[in-house]
């Protein structure tokens, strides 16, 4: 991997082709105090479109977990300049958010593609609203969420078959949920995602786009 300036931007060319690889670029922070923000904010874009990329913050105690963009981006990495908003409510709560000691752009083997090149214009944290998203599918990832934390299935007496499609309700290139099932007499299936306690307040809403096999238009469910 390789990183350098280029045009006031950051460019990171990036290949993690080989098994078990992995790359990263680290920024210090200085243990900043971000309990005052709300949100991460990035400009990005990728040099073809479709990069992965995941971001983490580090704290003084060495914890440091990544969200992946294709989680949180709808549409995910696009060749146009795209704005990413990282609630930092999605980072676990293991984060100490009083002292952050660095921020990392990373890259896995186990993320497609495993080459690429990324250009990054802007990092700044804010206070602005923003929702807490569990997850758009767009990294075609089913081990980890959008919290980074995982997945799993309750099917007694039944069939839950999960895999990611390409195209969601918003974008051709975006990824999406989808659920096989097959439920026979007495059983049921159940799609989990762990949200690790979430304080979610009684005004809140909880929305996603869902759509059928027999009627294939997406509509917003809330």
């Amino acid at each position: 991997m390789s990183a350098y300036r280029q045009a006031q931007q950051l460019v990171l060319d990036y290949d993690v082709s080989q098994t078990g690889q992995f790359a990263g670029y680290f920024s210090a922070l200085g243990l900043l105090d971000a309990r005052s923000f709300t949100t991460l904010d990035l400009l990005v874009r990728g040099e073809k479109g479709g990069e992965a990329l995941l971001v983490g913050l580090r704290d003084s105690t060495g914890t440091e977990p990544r969200l992946s963009i294709g989680d949180l981006l709808p549409g995910g990495i696009t060749k146009e300049w795209q704005w990413v908003q990282i609630p930092l409510s999605s980072f676990p709560a293991t984060l100490d958010r009083s002292a952050l000691a660095s921020l990392s752009f990373s890259f896995f083997n186990t993320y497609a593609p495993q080459a690429g090149r990324l250009y990054i214009k802007e990092i700044r944290f804010t206070n602005l609203a923003t929702p807490f998203v569990i997850d758009s599918f767009d990294d075609a990832n089913l081990a980890l969420n959008g919290q980074g934390l995982g997945y799993w299935t309750t099917m007694p007496n039944s069939s839950l078959q999960v895999t990611t499609t390409l195209g969601d309700a918003l974008s051709s290139s975006g990824g999406a949920l989808r659920l096989d099932y097959t439920v026979s007499d007495g059983g049921y299936t159940i799609w989990h995602s762990n949200l690790a306690g979430i304080n979610a307040p009684v005004n809140s809403s909880l929305q996603l786009w869902v759509k059928g096999q027999t009627k294939p238009s997406c509509r917003r469910s809330t």
